[in-house]
């Protein structure tokens, strides 16, 4: 298949000459003189695509035709639709610029431990601005296409569906103009897309999702019930044991609670606590499946073990720590906490333990993260001000929440920084400031013979060979890269906590 992609010598020379041939009339736009660019490019090597150009200037390849199940619901049909899609992007030349697959990552060498390699989230509705042009055309609109490689039937009214892989040939002006694209969160490839040049998109539907509101309140109450269960707060009034739990959630096997009854989807687990013998969660819910990627998230369970047991080590056994008051909205707390997606995956950590664990490196050590539940709404998610207080000092606990309480609608986008440092070893200036004080010291107190024999020593031997030999060139250059992982829009999140005791 990548044979599609690659021009041979022979093709190349040909664009040239046909370029060559080709006189740009006056006046004509780059956009135009790109399109038909594209169109001399499809001409060449894809010949039999010229039956499947759209009205907006782009081609369309249709790899699998997506659910054939009476009653699939076409993207087009909706008038607000989210879509779960698949993609990657490459020139025309075949290399790869973006993709959203780990295998693929590995292969570029791009792959990295803090990407959570998912299909892309966007909103594709009728009015939709959060889509490359060309893809929202080809995604809803109905197609015309003449060629079918499966030698299915021509038509002028095929709509992608759930399960349609397309490869879209877009000139620029649908795709991404003038600002190109590159990608420094692991999602990129080995090269990046420059501006005003045509590109080809793979893209696979996996899901429409109509109220992505909806879904993700599924997939919390889902997530909630299949580990440990759902029951409202105990009442006020109810006194709690020395371990903070009042009797009725000593009892009960339903861990997840409401933190208000008028926040919806933000739960709260007083009794989490890290097991050596036992997985914390079974990750996963009714839309979601369990992370499946490369080491360390190739074997979930062991990887929960695993963390566990690290945790355990950290912050002691829980079965010997104290409880001790509830926090509330005025108390100053220190927090420890793993930030987690539903299925698994690991967004963020103050817990180094924990980073060494999942990256196999701290980039830089982490402290505890101070909060206020009076100070600090506006300072963190929502979830923190509506679930912290309700923990206990001394113990672990959870928050479990939807996005509207956590990253919203828009999410968290990844990315990456890198930060360089260089710093100089010339040890003749150690040196000198031996001189210096030797001068001080005897030169001053026992006058000018042993001034005179250091100023020779040092200035003859060290001056000349370290200064003028070797450390005058002598440089350390260092480069740090911080990661943080993209949180796709209207994703839940699930916290695993620690709070200090007050004496810690």
């Amino acid at each position: 298949m990548k044979s599609i992609f690659r021009a041979t010598a022979a093709a190349v020379v040909a664009m040239l000459v046909l370029a060559s041939c080709i006189k740009e009339p006056a006046g004509e736009s780059d956009s135009t003189l790109e399109q038909r660019s594209l169109d001399a490019w499809i001409k060449l090597h894809k010949p039999q695509l010229a039956e499947n150009r759209q009205d907006e200037g782009y081609y369309v390849e249709i790899l699998d035709e997506g659910s054939t199940d009476e009653g699939a619901e076409a993207v087009g049909d909706s008038e607000s639709i989210w879509l779960s899609f698949d993609m990657d992007v490459r020139t025309l030349s075949g290399r790869l610029c973006l993709t959203r697959n780990a295998a693929r990552a590995k292969q570029e060498g791009t792959f990295t431990k803090y990407t959570h390699y998912v299909p892309m989230y966007r909103y594709c509705g009728k009015n939709s601005y959060s889509m490359l042009e060309g893809t929202s055309y080809a995604l809803r609109n109905k197609l015309k296409i003449g060629y079918r490689a499966d030698g299915g039937a021509p038509t002028d009214e095929y709509s992608a569906r759930i399960g349609s892989k397309l490869r879209l040939y877009l000139p620029a002006s649908v795709a991404y103009k003038s600002n190109g694209v590159s990608d420094d969160a692991g999602y990129g490839g080995q090269y990046s897309l420059a501006e005003d040049k045509p590109v080809i998109i793979d893209i696979l539907v996996c899901d429409t999702i109509a109220n992505p509101l909806q879904r993700e309140g599924v997939d919390v109450d889902y997530f909630a019930e299949h580990n440990g269960g759902l029951r409202p707060l105990p009442e006020e009034d109810e006194a709690e044991d020395e371990n903070g739990m009042t009797e009725e959630e000593e009892d009960d096997i339903y861990a997840w609670r409401n933190a208000a009854d008028s926040i919806p989807q933000v739960y709260i687990n007083r009794r989490y606590e890290p097991s050596a013998e036992k997985r914390s969660f079974a990750f996963g819910s009714e839309f979601i499946k369990p992370y499946s990627s490369y080491e360390p998230y190739d074997d979930m369970d062991a990887l929960d073990l695993k963390i566990n047991a690290a945790l355990i080590e950290r912050f002691g056994d829980p079965a010997e720590h104290v409880a001790g008051d509830t926090i509330g909205l005025d108390k100053e707390t220190k927090i420890w906490y793993i930030a987690r997606l539903l299925d698994g995956f690991i967004v963020d950590t103050n817990i180094d333990e924990v980073k060494e664990i999942i990256y196999g490196e701290v980039q830089s050590k982490s402290s505890a993260m101070s909060y206020k539940a009076s100070e600090n709404q506006s300072s963190a998610i929502l979830a923190f001000y509506y679930g912290i207080p309700h923990l206990l000092f001394g113990r672990w606990g959870a928050i479990l929440t939807t996005s509207t309480n956590a990253y919203g609608a828009t999410g968290v986008s990844g990315g990456s920084s890198t930060t360089t440092s260089s710093s100089s070893y010339y040890d003749y200036l150690n040196y000198y400031n031996y001189l210096n004080y030797y001068n001080n010291y005897y030169g001053g107190y026992y006058g000018g013979y042993y001034g005179s024999y250091y100023n020779n020593y040092y200035n003859g031997y060290y001056g000349n060979y370290y200064y003028n030999g070797y450390y005058d060139t002598s440089t350390d250059t260092s480069s740090t890269t911080t990661y943080s992982s993209e949180i796709l829009p209207y994703t839940p999140m699930l916290f695993q906590i620690y709070i200090e005791a007050k004496d810690e």
